[in-house]
């Protein structure tokens, strides 16, 4: 595998801690592919941003040795523009169409429901061209793309502050929900290794859109996945 992006560390996170995440990450990885190789046979990606007041603070980027893996970025950039979604997949066909045909100005802005009338109305029956429009311009009709919002009671002493935020997540390689699966694994691999990373946190995991769409609830409840 290889590393595409790495974003710094936060000035508050010492950096032996954000090489253990990345080694977490590196490491499930490894195990998921190598145990599943049979799902991702065209190769893999996967991308994960950690973000607190409107900014990542840290973040990776690795894909498999084959490349391949080409809708996560599309994820995370969807992921982006629909913030009251915690899941691509879930955000109806026509409201990423209208947002695409919209900010890709290839209509006039008036004439986005007319254009609307093009495109069908399931994502299954979109054509190989129109999924290349949508993916290369950062949209993914597909589920794989993952938000959970986080708020953190650290102490300090015997002060204890509150740090909230969210981490996205995307893996792109195998079946839709067989990415949800991946996604998840690794998520909860390193959400594992928090306890160990800072002791004196306490988090919880905001898992309520999450949990009321069964692609992605199955896989929270196989993988026992809680909100802390």
């Amino acid at each position: 595998m290889k590393t595409l992006n790495y974003t710094a560390p936060h000035a508050n996170d010492p950096a032996s801690k954000t090489n253990e995440k990345a080694g977490v990450i590196l490491r499930e990885l490894e195990r998921l592919v190598c145990q599943y190789d049979y799902l991702v046979p065209n190769g893999w990606r996967f991308i994960l941003e950690m973000v607190s007041d409107g900014e990542v603070y840290w973040g990776i980027d690795i894909q498999g040795n084959k490349g391949g893996g080409t809708y996560a970025e599309a994820k995370m950039e969807t992921l982006k523009k629909f913030p009251n979604y915690d899941a691509t997949g879930d955000i109806p066909l026509r409201e990423i169409l209208g947002h695409f045909l919209r900010n890709a100005k290839l209509v006039p802005s008036d004439g986005v429901a007319d254009a609307l009338r093009c495109y069908p109305d399931d994502s299954d029956m979109l054509s190989e061209s129109q999924w290349e429009d949508l993916r290369s311009n950062g949209y993914a009709p597909c589920h794989g793309g993952i938000r959970i919002p986080y708020e953190d009671m650290i102490a300090d002493g015997t002060e204890i502050t509150t740090e909230t935020g969210e981490i996205r997540f995307a893996f792109s390689g195998a079946s839709e929900e067989q990415d949800v699966f991946f996604a998840l694994s690794v998520f909860k691999a390193l959400n594992k290794a928090f306890l160990t990373l800072y002791p004196n946190t306490q988090g919880w995991l905001d898992l309520r859109k999450l949990r009321a769409i069964p692609e992605v609830q199955f896989w929270l409840d196989r993988l026992e996945i809680s909100e802390a």
